[in-house]
């Protein structure tokens, strides 16, 4: 894993990623982020790295600018595997937090604390096919900002049904792999 632009640019990390983790492949990372680049200023920006796994994509948004990350995932070891990251960094813990928690629990208490974000990065594993139930989560309880983005990654056979007022903006397919990038509109 690297970080392509930044602050930490070209930062790698050897430490060894626990099992059942799949990062984002930094190919489909670059393009997100020049896809991103274009449509999402980052400076001061709020994000949330839902099944982060190795934090892989809230690494790079952080390197871009934003102001803070929260990393979900429910496994202890890729909880772990972020704050060793995050203190490889040398992160001030104002700009993120780790969360061990359920994802859709997750954004379901983020609800009843009336929180809004910039930016969301879904990425579930894919034999769950978690993108609609997530997004519809977020759009139910209004936790996207105004004009705010979602990147959902998932297999390139599972169908996405977008709630009103959210529009596909950008897609990308990587193999079997396919990357939708969502705005919220007013």
């Amino acid at each position: 894993m690297r970080i392509i632009s930044g602050k930490f640019k070209g930062r790698r990390f050897d430490k060894k990623l626990p099992t059942g983790i799949r990062p984002t492949t930094d190919s489909t990372k670059e393009t997100v982020f020049n896809i991103l680049e274009n449509l999402f200023d980052f400076d001061g920006k709020t994000v949330c790295d839902i099944f982060a796994g190795s934090g892989n994509l809230g690494f790079e948004a952080l390197s871009r600018g934003v102001a803070f990350c929260t990393f979900v995932d429910r496994s202890r070891k890729a909880i772990e595997y972020i704050q060793t990251i995050a203190e490889q960094l040398k992160l001030d813990k104002k700009h993120y937090k780790c969360i061990k928690f359920d994802a859709y629990k997750y954004l379901k208490k983020m609800c009843e604390e009336e929180t809004q974000l910039d930016l969301f990065f879904i990425d579930p594993p894919y034999e769950l096919r978690l993108g609609n139930k997530i997004i519809n989560t977020i759009k139910e309880n209004n936790l996207l900002s105004d004009n705010g983005l979602i990147v959902n990654e998932s297999m390139i056979n599972d169908g996405l049904l977008l709630p009103d007022n959210f529009d596909i903006v950008a897609q990308k397919i990587f193999g079997t792999t396919q990357i939708h990038i969502i705005k919220k509109n007013n």
